[in-house]
């Protein structure tokens, strides 16, 4: 039995902790941005925040405060309160057309290994039975435990289950200047606005939502937002997360938990970092994670959405697997629990892919380089999101026991010869290559420092290919 650690609330204790093997092997999970949000469904997920914010554009570059007005009337005659009826119909259906099961066998075919709702956004409606939240959770507005659905629809498949919490943000979310004479000022609302919540009562109440969303779910994964950086969480944010860590180690079947974080909020080694649409410019020693969209705009549903490739998905998530990440990506539902079509079809090409390629993306690590080719000195962090790479970029992953390296081509081949410059120095260890998506041998040479491999049929083939180079 593995020795238990008991955490303590500082960065030298913490550090103590372990990025599970479960984890560093999944490499793809899905994030869900499912919420009130989805019924207005123009602009992006912040529609809460901007509504009520005069003279502003959402991430997407909407006016949405002029689109409230011009569709519900304004903030005076429609507040965001008045978008949760609409959303608790969506989560009823959702619930009687037993929608979790059928997420789930949709995140099963795109190849996901972990599922991460969000269990709570910056609008401070809990989507799970809240005790804290008492009158804004989905089980008291709507009767329906949203995320004890999803829990055991992906228990049901054997995959791994997380749950976000974005409370931290909620303090200053709803704009309590321009929102002044609206609902966010009755108190009768405050649990859901905040308004009259000082500092220190916010953070308070951020550490008992994050346990009891620990408590009560027993989640492998957690995920926080940016404020976790600010002074006023330095000390609860670690006694938050040494608790998880302790109690986890308790819990049945345990294979060990993630905390994903961002900015600096925690020191390398306490937790997994966390990207936000963007990667690394080069291999991490620690395992991390980046979390992107399908949508370019928002992470909730909207109308007026572009929908981003699978191929660029799939760029995405083979350049950082080189880079020893993981790639966590979004979809946002429509307010009826309806997974748009674009979304769908993006996963189910995803899919297809690794069907045939999983071999070089789960269960590897990284190579001696991630990579090479004109695109592989890209801008690195948040919002760096452009995965738009040729035939002449490469990617690299190695199998766990050393024996295999695979060599990923980021689009079809435009003719039947490929150049490789990084595996030169390895040509005395290579044994043979094949093509993975058919596990025939192709012919391959040495010539001027670089190793050619002809790749056969390329008019059929369609990008990215997966080279295997077995090694003696």
């Amino acid at each position: 039995m593995k020795k238990q650690i008991e955490f303590e609330a500082n960065a030298e204790s913490l550090k103590q902790y372990q990025i599970p093997e479960w984890f560093r092997d999944a490499k793809f999970g899905i994030f869900i941005h499912y919420g009130i949000y989805a019924v207005p469904a123009f602009g992006d997920e912040w529609y809460g925040h901007w509504m009520y914010k005069k003279d502003s554009k959402s991430w997407g570059g909407d006016d949405i405060n002029a689109y409230h007005k011009n569709t519900y009337g304004g903030i005076e005659k429609v507040g965001y309160k008045d978008f949760i009826t609409e959303f608790c119909e969506g989560l009823k259906k959702f619930q009687d057309n037993n929608m979790a099961e059928k997420w789930v066998d949709l995140f099963e075919k795109a190849g996901a290994k972990y599922v991460m709702p969000v269990g709570i956004h910056h609008d401070s409606f809990a989507l799970y039975h809240s005790d804290i939240q008492k009158t804004f959770n989905s089980v008291r507005s709507c009767g329906v435990d949203y995320a004890g659905l999803l829990q055991k629809a992906v228990k049901a498949k054997k995959m791994h289950y997380g749950i976000s919490n974005h409370f931290a943000e909620n303090k200053w979310f709803f704009d309590k200047e321009d929102g002044k004479g609206t609902d966010i000022y009755n108190e009768k609302y405050n649990e859901l606005y905040g308004a009259y919540n000082t500092v220190e009562e916010h953070v308070e109440k951020w550490y008992k939502i994050s346990m009891e969303i620990i408590e009560k779910y027993e989640p492998e994964l957690i995920y926080y937002d940016f404020d976790l950086k600010n002074e006023e969480y330095m000390d609860v944010k670690r006694k938050m997360l040494s608790e998880y860590y302790n109690m986890a180690q308790q819990w049945e079947g345990n294979e060990g938990v993630i905390c994903n974080y961002k900015y600096e909020a925690f020191e390398d080694g306490e937790a997994v970092l966390e990207v936000e649409r963007g990667s690394l410019a080069d291999i991490r020693k620690e395992a991390w994670q980046t979390c992107t969209s399908i949508g370019a705009k928002s992470w909730g549903y909207i109308k007026n959405e572009v929908y981003r490739s699978a191929k660029e998905m799939l760029n995405a998530l083979i350049d950082i697997v080189s880079k020893n990440g993981n790639l966590l990506l979004n979809i946002g539902p429509k307010a009826d629990g309806t997974i748009p079509k674009e979304a769908e079809t993006v996963l189910l090409e995803i899919g297809k892919w690794l069907e045939v390629n999983g071999e070089a993306i789960y269960k590897t690590r990284p190579w001696e380089i991630y990579g090479e080719g004109p695109n592989s000195k890209k801008a690195e962090g948040a919002f760096c999101d452009d995965f738009n790479y040729s035939c002449e970029d490469i990617r690299f992953t190695t199998s766990k026991d050393g024996k295999a390296i695979y060599a990923i081509i980021m689009d079809t081949p435009v003719d039947d010869q490929i150049k490789i410059a990084s595996l030169f120095e390895n040509v005395d260890e290579i044994k043979n290559i094949q093509l993975l998506c058919n596990g025939k041998e192709v012919k391959w040479n040495v010539e001027n420092d670089k190793v050619n491999v002809w790749i056969p049929d390329t008019n059929i083939l369609s990008g990215p290919i997966t080279l295997k180079i077995n090694l003696k």
